[in-house]
């Protein structure tokens, strides 16, 4: 087996040499590679397609999109009857499958290629007709077994993960699709693993780090499922899904990873039509995490949800939603009605005597935010203040907004060790590829870029850093276009773009060059133009929530 980059050098080797390449056919070649998975016997049938049919990768990418079916059935013309396509030697290896190993191998068709959890297959209780072969370990490692043996997947034993060649993972997802009960039947048996894997909403915490890492495990998995299926969901499968969405949303809230958690309320969306009474408790949770109307729809989901559950006005939801409506009233400048429901959810908080369970510290940095961006600097002193000396469980957010508090007053040195401080916090506990890590390092840059800050030096390397490294981790989260990451690059863009102008006035193609994708972004967020006297810097930081600013 090639890796991607041997299986394209191998495939450029088999092209005949008097073939030009173009770039796109250059892409497709990685792309076959890729989708094919490095094996040998398909590209050399690629190979001899591309050279006997005259026709060039890219050509052969738009045909094979239409018409796999055929062309894995390929042979040259000279081909002798014993020669197999790929097509016949993994429908030979099928055909000697026992009925366990059929529905082990449909089932992995669905999920992401790699890193499948061995542990979705050690559940005992799943509620389906495939579930007997899980609750027979034996059965279930004879089903492995008849796999393992023909190649057809392999197994990690250091990560615990199985992976399916993703030639062999299309071409069984393809031939299940003709078969509709029992795609469907594969689905619900894989979601409802992915459901009894994946932890429960801790609602007696407001953060549950010790759960991300059981919901990385099954992340793209379950976005791989959906996207496959979405259009063979019905009411059975429905509910089982906006639990699962809802439990990554959840996950995304508390990691604050915006990108991954705008994806999941579009797909909670889409499922929630197919669904005739959706479970009031779940879409509380579902839209807690959303801009003020969706979040007002929370609020109102829980109440009618209490008619039947009391208790769940004790739990930490139903503080959190009171919360999240003061940041989103916050977020739209409503400042009175914002400090209304922060006090209500401190109150209520302190009434349950859930102080530490709700972080009451984090629940008074966010009245102290409303205070702050609402200019009410001395209030918003006092309620930090008072943050410090209740039990927290993310410190670093509270030294963020007392260092924008010090910006606000000027005090920039002061700033500058509140905001290093919570950068160094959010690196060690978030990682340096997350989009509070990101914003920390453009609150970096754009301290050691104010002139009034005592070690402001516009020739230091640090100030460069610090934006570039903001531009570095949002092109990493953004894999695909994103109008998040998109409004985040630019402003990181073009403030480096301005402190490069500065720096060296003569040498300003970098600089002009940024300005220009500015430039670009903004005409798409403002068609008609910039308002009058508002400067692009300006017009985007308008575009930004409070709590990246």
């Amino acid at each position: 087996m090639f890796s991607s980059d041997r299986g394209s050098n191998f495939l450029r080797y088999i092209i005949p040499r008097d073939r030009y390449l173009t770039n796109e056919d250059q892409k497709s070649i990685e792309w076959i590679s890729f989708n094919f998975g490095g094996l040998p016997l398909a590209l050399k049938q690629v190979g001899a397609f591309i050279t006997h049919k005259n026709c060039s990768p890219s050509h052969y990418k738009r045909l094979y999109q239409q018409l796999y079916e055929k062309i894995d059935q390929y042979k040259l013309p000279c081909a002798s009857e014993n020669e197999r396509s790929v097509a016949d030697v993994w429908q030979l290896s099928k055909n000697s499958l026992t009925e366990d190993s059929r529905i082990l191998l449909d089932t992995l068709s669905l999920f992401d290629p790699d890193s499948i959890p061995t542990e979705l297959f050690e559940f005992e209780c799943i509620n389906h007709s495939y579930s007997e072969m899980v609750k027979d370990p034996l059965r279930c490692l004879d089903a492995q077994e008849g796999l393992l043996s023909q190649s057809l997947i392999e197994l990690d034993h250091g990560s615990s993960s199985f992976s399916i060649h993703r030639l062999l993972q299309e071409t069984t997802f393809r031939k299940l699709k003709k078969d509709v009960p029992r795609l469907q039947e594969t689905l619900l048996f894989s979601i409802n693993m992915i459901q009894d894997l994946s932890p429960e909403i801790n609602l007696s915490l407001i953060r549950n780090p010790q759960q991300w890492k059981p919901m990385e495990k099954v992340l793209s998995h379950v976005q791989r499922i959906y996207d496959r299926c979405k259009d063979f969901i019905t009411e059975t499968e429905a509910p089982i899904l906006l639990r699962i969405m809802t439990k990554i949303l959840n996950y995304s809230f508390e990691s604050s990873q915006i990108i991954l958690g705008d994806r999941s309320f579009e797909d909670i969306q889409e499922i929630v039509l197919k669904i005739s009474q959706p479970d009031p408790e779940i879409m509380a949770l579902a839209y807690l995490r959303q801009a003020l109307h969706e979040i007002q729809l929370s609020y109102k989901h829980v109440e009618r949800a209490a008619n039947k559950n009391p208790t769940l006005l004790n739990t930490t939801l139903y503080v959190r939603i009171l919360s999240n409506l003061g940041i989103t009233h916050t977020a739209v400048e409503l400042f009175d009605k914002a400090e209304e429901y922060h006090l209500r959810a401190i109150a209520h908080c302190k009434a349950l005597k859930m102080e530490k369970e709700c972080s009451m510290g984090n629940l008074v940095q966010n009245l102290a935010n409303c205070y702050l961006w609402g200019g009410r600097m001395d209030d918003a002193q006092r309620a930090l203040t008072e943050a410090y000396t209740c039990p927290v469980t993310s410190p670093s957010a509270i030294d963020y907004t007392l260092g924008n508090w010090m910006m606000k007053k000027h005090r920039y040195d002061e700033a500058a060790q509140l905001h290093m401080k919570a950068l160094e916090q959010y690196t060690n506990e978030l990682g340096q590829k997350h989009p509070v890590t990101a914003d920390s390092w453009h609150k970096m840059g754009t301290l050691f870029a104010t002139e009034e800050y005592s070690k402001h030096d516009i020739q230091k390397a640090e100030i460069r850093h610090c934006f570039r490294q903001t531009i570095e981790i949002w092109e990493t989260l953004a894999q695909k276009p994103s109008s998040v990451a998109d409004l985040f690059i630019s402003r990181a863009r073009w403030s480096l773009a301005s402190l490069l102008k500065k720096k060296e006035p003569s040498k300003c193609e970098e600089s002009d060059k940024m300005m220009k994708e500015v430039e670009v972004f903004l005409n798409t967020r403002f068609p008609d133009g910039l308002p009058s006297g508002l400067a692009p810097a300006a017009a985007i930081e308008s575009l930004i929530t409070y709590w990246s600013k």
